[in-house]
């Protein structure tokens, strides 16, 4: 199974999502352990103050962009990317607030996709009595990579104000 490796990278992660036109109200690292942690920051200048901080949509934003990157970044490519929220915790340390979040990611190698699209699409595919689309459906399935991420997030800009602050 290849799982796409940690992303290592000298540009920050608010550099880096840039290139896909999302500007977060983000510091610090790409969140990998709580000394690189991601930082929310609510008082960021791209915060809209007339408009209730969601520091949590920042974070699924910023879990959906690093996967993405480490998805883009690995040496093969993948296609049917999908992401849950596993377990969440809430950290206080030092005056400071932390969320740490274990993501399970699943996706298909395109080599994969590649040889299931061509059983559904072929002469004996999808809509033919040589396909079984439920045992198509399994070995679907059974090609689909699973992993797991954690994700540290400094949320002490906004950890226990109201979205209205």
């Amino acid at each position: 199974m290849k799982i796409p490796p940690p992303i290592v990278s000298a540009e920050s992660p608010r550099e880096v999502f840039k290139a896909y036109g999302k500007n977060l109200p983000i510091q610090g690292g790409w969140g990998y352990s709580q000394a690189d942690a991601c930082i929310i920051d609510r008082n960021d200048p791209v915060v809209d103050p007339s408009v209730a901080f969601d520091g949590i949509a920042v974070e699924y934003e910023f879990i959906e962009n690093r996967i993405r990157e480490e998805m883009n970044a690995a040496p093969w490519k993948y296609l049917y990317v999908e992401w849950n929220v596993g377990i969440q915790f809430l950290i206080h340390d030092e005056g400071r607030h932390f969320d740490q979040i274990f993501v399970e990611v699943s996706a298909i190698e395109l080599e994969d996709w590649i040889e299931l699209k061509a059983e559904w699409t072929g002469p004996d595919g999808h809509g033919s009595p040589g396909l079984d689309p439920q045992a198509h459906g399994k070995k679907r399935e059974g090609k689909r990579i699973r992993f797991e991420r954690e994700f540290w997030f400094d949320i002490t800009s906004f950890f226990g104000r109201g979205n209205s602050e």
